[in-house]
């Protein structure tokens, strides 16, 4: 509290010098995952009208970090430094106009601040070719999505290399090209994006664009699953409990399924219930079987709900 008090009365003064050595204490408070200073500390900032003070509020307040999450005061925030042109600000007020999240969705609306913010970012051009793909709030169009993609892709946004693969990999916007798919997918795969590793996986394991390798693709799946991708950890916990490209573990099968079941994976859940139905690598107990079994339904049904 006396820190905070301290910085409180630092930043109050309002010269540039002051301001900066505020946002500082900020940052570095922020550094320091020392959240409820961080916001002690950009708040009265944000409320004197600096836009990455606000920005940073919005962020607090989206991740509930040092406060009750609270996504409406986070949109206020991002508009606020968004309306200053702030990038990460206009794109992340753009991404909560697409969710739905403490304003109505609106498509359109998360369009025009994406674009807003295209020009210095990376992660907009890679959001913007999204509601392209999609046809959300914008006429879908492949060509545009591509060309958005790769302008992202060539200054090294993982997520766009990743996308850019899907869209040589299906042919859309680009003359369909496994090889150059595969390169994205690899490349972005080597810049540690999990669902790059994932889709590695995938391609090793059924023999796709590259030649089939059990052993490989569930390494891939492996170094996803650590990046705890639900997916990745379910598919290395199936490769465990059959033996397919890892020695037989069934316990390394239960800890996976474990991991991804508490993501609320239901496809976890359900090979939960088998391992305590049949007493694989633990005690069997037909109680926890019924309770993943009875998860695995409720996650199935919450997820054709979402559909």
């Amino acid at each position: 509290m006396k820190k905070i008090l301290l910085v409180l009365i630092l930043i109050m003064a309002t010269s540039p010098s002051r301001v900066f050595a505020g946002y500082k204490e900020g940052m570095d408070a922020l550094q320091d995952s020392d959240y409820e200073l961080a916001l002690a500390i950009f708040l009265p900032l944000a409320r004197d009208g600096i836009a990455n003070a606000q920005y940073n509020v919005g962020l607090l307040f989206q991740q509930g970090r040092g406060i009750k999450q609270n996504y409406k005061k986070a949109s206020q925030w991002y508009l606020a430094a968004a309306n200053q042109e702030h990038i990460g600000a206009q794109n992340n007020i753009g991404s909560l106009y697409r969710l739905g999240q403490g304003v109505d969705q609106n498509y359109k609306s998360a369009a025009y601040w994406y674009r807003r913010a295209l020009q210095d970012s990376p992660l907009s051009r890679n959001n913007l070719a999204f509601l392209y793909t999609n046809g959300l709030g914008v006429e879908k169009n492949y060509d545009t999505a591509f060309h958005l993609l790769k302008w992202a892709a060539e200054s090294g946004h993982v997520k766009s290399i990743f996308g850019l693969g899907k869209l040589y990999e299906k042919g859309q916007g680009v003359e369909k090209n496994t090889k150059k798919a595969a390169d994205m997918y690899k490349l972005a795969a080597h810049k540690n994006y999990p669902r790059a590793m994932y889709q590695m996986g995938l391609l090793h394991e059924k023999g796709v664009m590259f030649k089939r390798n059990l052993k490989a693709a569930a390494q891939w799946y492996l170094e996803a699953a650590k990046r705890n991708y639900a997916s990745a950890q379910v598919r290395i916990g199936s490769m465990y409990m059959d033996g397919l490209g890892v020695t037989q573990n069934y316990k390394e099968a239960h800890r996976w399924f474990l991991s991804a079941s508490r993501r609320g994976h239901p496809h976890a859940n359900y090979a939960l219930g088998l391992i305590y139905k049949k007493g694989l690598g633990v005690k069997s107990n037909s109680d926890q079987a019924r309770l993943y079994f009875l998860r695995a339904t409720e996650n199935n049904n919450l997820t054709k709900q979402n559909r």
